[in-house]
């Protein structure tokens, strides 16, 4: 899958209120990641919009620089937002530029970082995608996003996990895009409520739960607990449907060979 598997724990919660602003919401996570730290025999924490292996963000994806795509083309691609160390915590070894850190925040420039697919996708061979911008949908959102960072492929996205990795980006927490457009300022605005926590623990999840819920409704008592597993049982999940299909091509094909057979058998 290229990420870390044994001591990983997917967290989903119900979201802040939608009331809270950019900068009181950045205040929030700040405070959720220092409470969650401190719980104990929890050696990492990472805040994002979803989690690994559940139900992904897309957008259509422009270069700066480069022509408007042609019918047809591929242009679209996962995102998600994340905690400045979250990719590290989710074990994803990065292969060229930086991964994201503390000052990537609401006062600096807009950076992504992309997966091996999403280079492959939106440049050439002979293109250096770092400091190359990139943006939303709109020719005027090209230059939204810089490049800082190259990660290897991972099955990062929902679906099936025997398909190739999907043309990925991602893009800081605490940082904001100003849309003019109404719609991609809704859409930003919805990108901001993390609904996701990623824990570093070999800590049973029994015991791990009633903690996360006391340090999320101590940030905020509206925050809640909606499903907590860990990473390899959302990877067991995730291939249930696969494991169903070759249930029934096994028995159709179990009946098939008797029926074969009884033929065969009456011919003869």
């Amino acid at each position: 899958l290229g990420m870390a598997i044994d001591g990983r724990v997917l967290v989903s919660i119900n979201g802040p209120a939608a009331s809270y602003t950019p900068k009181r919401l950045n205040v929030l996570y700040r405070d959720i990641y220092r409470r969650l730290s401190r719980i104990p025999d929890v050696q990492g924490v990472g805040l994002a919009l979803y989690n690994p292996l559940t139900d992904n963000w897309g957008e259509r994806v422009l270069v700066a620089g480069h022509p408007p795509p042609a019918a047809g083309d591929q242009v679209g691609a996962s995102w998600d937002r994340v905690s400045n160390d979250y990719l590290q915590q989710l074990g994803m070894r990065l292969v060229r530029g930086r991964h994201f850190t503390e000052a990537d925040n609401e006062q600096s420039e807009l950076v992504a970082v992309v997966n091996e697919a999403f280079v492959k996708r939106f440049f050439k061979s002979d293109e250096d995608p770092i400091d190359q911008h990139f943006g939303l949908n709109t020719p005027e959102n090209a230059g939204s996003f810089r490049i800082v960072g190259i990660v290897k492929d991972v099955k990062f996205a929902g679906g099936s996990l025997s398909r190739p990795a999907r043309p990925t980006f991602f893009v800081p927490l605490m940082q904001v895009v100003n849309y003019p457009d109404p719609m991609m300022a809704r859409v930003e605005n919805a990108s901001r409520f993390v609904r996701a926590l990623l824990l570093v623990t070999n800590a049973p999840t029994g015991t791990l739960e009633p903690l996360v819920a006391r340090a999320l409704a101590e940030a905020d008592p509206n925050l809640a607990v909606i499903s907590m597993r860990t990473l390899r049982e959302q990877v067991e999940r995730s291939l249930n449907q696969q494991r169903a299909v070759a249930s029934l091509a096994g028995l159709f094909g179990a009946v098939a060979l008797i029926l074969a057979a009884i033929g065969l058998y009456g011919v003869t």
